[in-house]
This record gives structure tokens, C-alpha cells and sequence, in this order.
């Protein structure tokens, strides 16, 4: 089997007999990127007797290796697209460097190839969750599951996660902050005079009531342009078809902490009469409530 490194176009072929599986496929392109230290865009391209790589090299300016696969469909004959990238795995007692190797193929396997400082190199059979994953299976055409977070959650959690900024910049004073600066941080807060607790918790519900994820999709996404930065090849797809549900709920917690989390840091912070309020007007108390 010979390894080569191409772009390509056409149509998507089906795939020849012998095809290796995709976990032995990632192990390739792990062991064979190691000595590039680039985040990668990765396109596998299947021939009667080769397997042949395309590595695109993720430029600096990108914020992150999964923004440039937003907006963008690989080429209809590539069997498989993934990303390999480098980061750090936190834990309890250490911070390990880590690279990291992800296929996703055309017909929904996919191949996970973890590799941490002084560790042996780990291949990873469940497939993975998230925003990534879900980034490589738009690029490739494939659904992802439906969201499991409410719309609610994604309205809070970006709302604490703001507050938590303000208290930031507060230098000190984040006890007292008023209602009058918080309310206006919410994301539905219209301009104008500020709304009180009970008014935001209810364009909070009229919203879940009234919308969806995926209707949700449709909005955002077709006001945004797609990325700048894109791998060459493939096409440009617009992200009102781009984005599903699951997907763009995943793109839009993606920057947020966990809700129940924050809350705790946020509450703490504040002055008792003010953090009630912020209670108030919030539908997602679960951390509270349970």
C-alpha cells in the first residue's frame, strides 16, 4: 500500500475490496504527521491498490482548527476527513501534552488516535462527541444526533458566562454591581429601558416556546459568512445548510462552561439582593432545583 499526498476532485467512488479498517488508517496518518507539528486537515482518498492522504496545514491565523471545516463539504469522492491537532489534557494532579488523530469516513465510522507525553499511544474505538466530531461529519454531508440541550441552556449559559466577564472588569467591586448594569448583559435584553427578573425569564420561555434548534440554525447561521480560511478542494456550502440541529447547538455551547458550574461562581461574587434576582430570571436553576 503506498501512501501519496494529493487534492483531488470528482465524485465520490465506491470504496475497493481490501479497504483497511479506519482505525489502521488513523494510526497511519498519526505516525506519519508526528514529526509536524501543524494542526491538519485530513482527506483520505481510496484507489484500487493505494490509500492516498491529502494533509492541508491549518494556517496560525485560524482561532481554532475546527473554524476553518465550518462552511466547507469535502470533495464527493473522499472516503474519510479528519483533523490532527495538538492540545493539553487536564487532570487532577497533571497537565499532559497531548495529539491527537480523527477520522470520520463517508459511511459514519470513524477512528479516534490519542497519543500523551510518556504514555503509549492509544487508539479509541468509541466514536467521539461533540462540536468536533460534529464538524467532520457536516464536512462530509452526515446528520448529527439530535441536541440534547435546551435553547434555554445556551441563552443562560452565555448570559453567566458574560456576567462572569463583567465581574472580571469589575476589579474588585463585583459586589457591587447592580441589576441595572446585569440585566442588559442578557442575550434577549432588548434595547431600552432595563427589564426586570421576571421579564427576562419570559422572553427566555417565549423563545424555547416559540423556536427550535433547528429553526434556530436556519436564523443565525444565514447571516454569517463562512470562514475565511478553508481547505482547498471540496466546496463552500451555505451555512443555513451546513450547520443541522445538532451540530449548531454543539458550535453554540461550544465557548460556554458547564451552566450549573457557573452559576455557583457567579452567585458567589455578587450582593445577596442582586444574585436573587439573577435567580429570578432564570428558567435553568437545575443546579439549585435539581
Amino acid at each position: 500500500m503506498s501512501v501519496s499526498r494529493h487534492s483531488h476532485r470528482g465524485r465520490r467512488a465506491a470504496e475497493p475490496a481490501g479497504v483497511p479498517p479506519l482505525a489502521s488508517v488513523a494510526e497511519l496518518v498519526h505516525q506519519s504527521t508526528l514529526d509536524d507539528p501543524s494542526d491538519l486537515v485530513v482527506l483520505c482518498f481510496y484507489g484500487t491498490d493505494a490509500l492516498n492522504l491529502g494533509l492541508w496545514a491549518i494556517p496560525p491565523g485560524a482561532s481554532h482548527p475546527t473554524d476553518v471545516l465550518i462552511g466547507w463539504r469535502a470533495p464527493v469522492h473522499a472516503s474519510a476527513v479528519g483533523l490532527v491537532t495538538g492540545g493539553e489534557a487536564r487532570s487532577k494532579d497533571s497537565i499532559d501534552r497531548v495529539r491527537i488523530t480523527v477520522l470520520h469516513s463517508a459511511d459514519g465510522q470513524a477512528a479516534t488516535v490519542l497519543e500523551r507525553a510518556g504514555r503509549p499511544t492509544e487508539t479509541i474505538a468509541e466514536p467521539p462527541q461533540g462540536w468536533g466530531a460534529d464538524a467532520l461529519k457536516r464536512c462530509l454531508g452526515l446528520p448529527t444526533p439530535e441536541p440534547t440541550e435546551e435553547l434555554r441552556t445556551c441563552v443562560e449559559a452565555h448570559w453567566l458566562r458574560d456576567l462572569w466577564r463583567l465581574i472580571d472588569r469589575s476589579e474588585g467591586r463585583s459586589s457591587e454591581l447592580t441589576w441595572q448594569e446585569i440585566a442588559p448583559v442578557h442575550p434577549l435584553h432588548p434595547k431600552g429601558p432595563v427589564l426586570g427578573p421576571h421579564r427576562l425569564r419570559g422572553l427566555t420561555a417565549s423563545l424555547e416556546a416559540d423556536s427550535n434548534w433547528d429553526r434556530m440554525a436556519r436564523l443565525s447561521a444565514a447571516t454569517c459568512p463562512p470562514q475565511a480560511l478553508q481547505p482547498p478542494g471540496g466546496s463552500t456550502v451555505p451555512l443555513d445548510e451546513w450547520f443541522d440541529a445538532g451540530s449548531f447547538a454543539h458550535w453554540s455551547l461550544r465557548s460556554v462552561p458547564d451552566l450549573d458550574d457557573m452559576l455557583f461562581e457567579v452567585l458567589d461574587e455578587l450582593d445577596p439582593g442582586v444574585a436573587t434576582l439573577v435567580l429570578d430570571a432564570l428558567l435553568s436553576t437545575t443546579a439549585l432545583t435539581g
